[in-house]
Parts: structure tokens; C-alpha cells; sequence
């Protein structure tokens, strides 16, 4: 896909159309006119923003199964330390882990698995990259307090969502093998025959779905330290007690799915806008990639 700059006007100008945004919300602006033009990513970031520290703190609630306090304080600080668990409440917790690795098919107690809320703000396999976390093998403090945030870049993707790939296997990846194949051949024919044959077997009741994606820098004032819990706590990953905290900036994609509105009346032209989620962090996921 190009990187250049009309290549990501276009990409900008699409993704500000699925978001029933004006075509001028996408165009470079002069100076004199930047805070106009800036307003929509403002609001856009700020709400990713929110997201993120709400994300954070019910992630990290969950994945210590409730037994550790996670505080939320003046600034949108979120704090978190499992030293706080008492021994009884932490063997409990090891023999959850035990039981755990007996059935890991049972998932009836998964406080991951059965969390609408968690699940409603981050994908699946993000979430599963934190499901077991054995906190009697170490001990975390964790301070996250975001500062700014910014938008790096937003596109759309024509035909699908994830719920269409997970309906339709095959269909993973489908772009990036169009796009291979125009960069070993540079046939545009080649490129509207894959096309259009995506766009078959999509079919015409999934023609209309898109998926906007967006990637953001989020800036946060961060404590973080994991320490070994069973030989006196040595530091394992982060910062020595003591240290002051740190400016860390995450990057995080963000997604939602668009479709067309058959309300019809003014609204007719414009697009049913779900709600975004996010599907990675820091590319724990490579991106999370699945058209």
C-alpha cells in the first residue's frame, strides 16, 4: 500500500466518509484554520484516550481475578500493586491457576471470557494475551496516568470486518494478497478481477460493511515494575524503587465497523457507525491485522 502523501489523503478522505465527517475535515488546511480542521481528531483521540485507561483498568482487574485492588485516582491515574494480596487470597488464586491447567476448555469461571464489558472494548486476542497471569510468581506495581494523545493515521477497509473473516476464513488477508500481487505484476486488471471477486463472495448482504482503522499515540506518566516474588524480590522487568515515573507513549489501533443505514430520510446518505475497539497495543499483535 503507498505511504506517500496523496496516499494517505485518500486514505484520510475515505475514513472521514465512513465517519459521516465532512470531505474538508480531511483536506491540509493553512494555519490560520488548523484548530477547525483539528477539532474532530481532538474529540476522536480524547475519547480514545478515555478508552484506553478504561480498558487498562478492567484488563487488570480481571487478569489478577479480582484479588488485587486496581485504584483510579485524581488525573485519570491508574494504579495497581499485587504486593496488596494476602496470603490467603493468593493461595487461592494458585489453585485456581492449578485447576486452570487440569481443563483449560472449562471457561465457565473466566472472568475474561464471560466480560461484556472487557470484551466490548478490546479484541478477543488481545485479551487472551494476559489470561493467565500467575500472581504468585511475581509482584507488579504499576502507575499509568495519560498525558496527550495523538492520531498517526485512519483509514478504511472496503468489504470487510472481522465478523465477516471469522464467518469466512479464507477471506483473512485478502487485501494483502491483492496487494502482493499488484507489486509482482503491476496489473491493475489482475487487481479489479481480485477485487470483484471478493466482493462475490462477500456478497451482496455484507457489500456495504467496511471497517475503519485508526492508530494513535497516547503519552502516559508511567511507574512500572515487576519483581520476582519467590527469591526476595529481585526486579525482574522496569523500574528500581525509588525511580521517579516516565513519559511512555503506546502506540494503539483502534477499529469500528461501519454499514450502510436503511433508515432513509435525511439521514439516508449517512453511515451506522458501531462502536471502536481496540485490537492492539504496542503491536503486541503485529497489528492485529486481518484483511
Amino acid at each position: 500500500m503507498p505511504n506517500n502523501r496523496r496516499a494517505r489523503f485518500v486514505r484520510r478522505l475515505v475514513a472521514c466518509k465512513e465517519l459521516n465527517l465532512s470531505p474538508w475535515d480531511a483536506v491540509p488546511m493553512p494555519f490560520p484554520f488548523l484548530e477547525y480542521r483539528r477539532r474532530w481528531e481532538r474529540e476522536l483521540t480524547e475519547n480514545f484516550t478515555m478508552a484506553f485507561g478504561l480498558a487498562l483498568e478492567e484488563l487488570l482487574y480481571c487478569a489478577h481475578r479480582g484479588l488485587v485492588p486496581v485504584r483510579r485516582g485524581e488525573g485519570g491515574v491508574i494504579t495497581i500493586d499485587t504486593s496488596e494480596v494476602d496470603g490467603t487470597r493468593r493461595r487461592r488464586a494458585v489453585d485456581d491457576d492449578k485447576n486452570e491447567d487440569k481443563d483449560e476448555d472449562e471457561d465457565e469461571n473466566d472472568p475474561m471470557e464471560n466480560n461484556e464489558y472487557l470484551n466490548g472494548m478490546l479484541d478477543v486476542d488481545l485479551i487472551a494475551k494476559y489470561r493467565h497471569v500467575h500472581i504468585d510468581d511475581h509482584r507488579l506495581r504499576l502507575s499509568v496516568r495519560p498525558i496527550k494523545s495523538n492520531l498517526e493515521s485512519i483509514f478504511a477497509v472496503p468489504l470487510l470486518s472481522r465478523e465477516i473473516v471469522k464467518n469466512k476464513p479464507h477471506l483473512r488477508g485478502a487485501y494483502q494478497r491483492i496487494e502482493k500481487a499488484f507489486a509482482e505484476k503491476a496489473s491493475f486488471a489482475e487487481v479489479k478481477r481480485m477485487t470483484y471477486d471478493l466482493a462475490n463472495e462477500i456478497g451482496e448482504e455484507n457489500a456495504y460493511t467496511r471497517t475503519v482503522v485508526a492508530d494513535a499515540t497516547i503519552t502516559c506518566s508511567e511507574f512500572y515494575q515487576v519483581k520476582d516474588a519467590r527469591d526476595g524480590g529481585i526486579v525482574l522487568r522496569g523500574m528500581e524503587d525509588g525511580r521517579d515515573e516516565e513519559e511512555v507513549v503506546h502506540n494503539v489501533r483502534f477499529e469500528v465497523v461501519t454499514e450502510r443505514n436503511d433508515d432513509g430520510g435525511e439521514d439516508g446518505n449517512r453511515r451506522k457507525v458501531g462502536s471502536w475497539k481496540i485490537i492492539d497495543i504496542d503491536d503486541m499483535l503485529d497489528g492485529n491485522v486481518f484483511h
